[in-house]
């Protein structure tokens, strides 16, 4: 086929020239820097994806290794993370800190009360998560301390790259789009949300599969954080927007209607749901209506 047009592997590319057809693509700030491997020389692409696919298959830790190869593919990379250097505190200290930052006073001796039913060596395995927890929630909000625009309305634009939608505030300013393009330390986002998935899969949780005999439920500003033990449970919003900062279930055949490891406001920040065993479902509150026909329910 490629001889027919009169083309080979090497002239099977984009130059320079015909992109000047479209017209200023070429500085355009958002192209991911492997743009030009995978576009301009398609040819190329199959090896890039391979190679792509071997770095993400290559770790025993899978989650944390793949954020951090997708950040540096996308050219939002940071350094090397590690976890377990750092003195860890206790989970009600853990608790209290998260509380604090975030402009809720509390006191570690009235959490460790509450969380006296826990056993020890599973709050030793959840602080260090905890703590995880609030960096990441910290790099969020240093990540767009910058933006001169309200943080609802910088979540909302970024929603109408993916689904248009016209409204009053949601236009991608001039502000908004220098800010996306060189104002969003995205790689710090990447590199705390790369430190919280390698903290929880080397807090090896899976040895408290269906441990029994505890049940917290604490609030926070980032939302509820729950330590269930095992058993059927129905998780069931008490707002649309609940938030919740951290599920742990060690097991049971539960039922999710609630956003489980989503954060559903701009100040909810991070939320992470673990569940160690069962057959689970995940869903949303439904509002059937006549128009789903065969659809899923609308919510």
């Amino acid at each position: 086929a490629l001889s027919g047009a009169g083309l080979d592997r090497c002239t099977a590319i984009y130059t320079d020239s015909e992109w000047d057809y479209w017209g200023g693509n070429l500085d355009d700030a958002f192209r991911l820097p492997h743009f030009a491997t995978v576009h301009d020389a398609p040819f190329r692409a199959p090896a890039w994806a391979h190679e792509t696919a071997t770095a993400l298959d290559a770790t025993e830790h899978p989650i944390a290794h793949a954020i951090h190869v997708a950040a540096h593919r996308l050219g939002r990379g940071g350094a090397e993370v590690c976890v377990g250097a750092d003195p860890i505190p206790s989970l009600a200290e853990a608790l209290a800190s998260l509380r604090t930052t975030f402009g809720q006073s509390t006191d570690a001796a009235d959490l460790a009360d509450e969380l006296a039913d826990v056993p020890q060596d599973l709050q030793d395995a959840l602080a260090p998560i905890v703590r995880a927890i609030e960096a990441a929630a910290v790099a969020r909000d240093a990540a767009i301390a910058s933006y001169g625009g309200q943080p609802i309305d910088l979540y909302e634009t970024i929603y109408t790259l993916i689904l248009f939608r016209q409204g009053p505030g949601l236009s991608l300013d001039a502000g908004t789009q220098e800010f996306l393009a060189n104002g969003f330390d995205a790689a710090a986002i990447y590199e705390a949300a790369t430190r919280l998935a390698l903290t929880i899969e080397s807090a090896a949780l899976g040895r408290f599969e269906r441990a029994t005999g505890f049940d917290v439920d604490l609030a926070t500003p980032l939302g509820r954080v729950v330590i269930r033990d095992v058993g059927d449970d129905t998780y069931e919003p008490a707002t649309f927007d609940e938030a919740y900062a951290l599920i742990v279930d060690t097991g049971g055949n539960d039922t999710y209607r609630v956003a489980a490891g989503a954060t559903t406001t701009v100040d909810s920040r991070v939320s992470v749901a673990i569940d160690l065993e069962g057959n689970d479902t995940y869903g949303y509150l439904e509002n059937p209506h006549p128009y789903d026909e065969a659809r899923l329910a609308s919510d």
